[in-house]
């Protein structure tokens, strides 16, 4: 809230998928394993300056 207070507005919002990992362990006939999605947002921010709020 404070920084809307202060003239800042969000402009843009960007998302992109980095990567997947996926690990599998195997043992004795028993199989494991993980598979995770990374995901990195992006925020763009803006605001108004003048001489007066520099």
């Amino acid at each position: 809230m404070e920084y809307a207070n202060a003239g800042w507005k969000l402009h843009s919002v960007i998302t992109n998928e980095i990567g997947k990992n996926v690990s599998s362990v195997s043992i004795g006939g028993f199989t494991g394993g993980t598979n995770a999605t990374m995901d990195e947002v992006i925020l763009i921010f803006e605001r108004m300056i003048s001489r007066g709020n520099l």
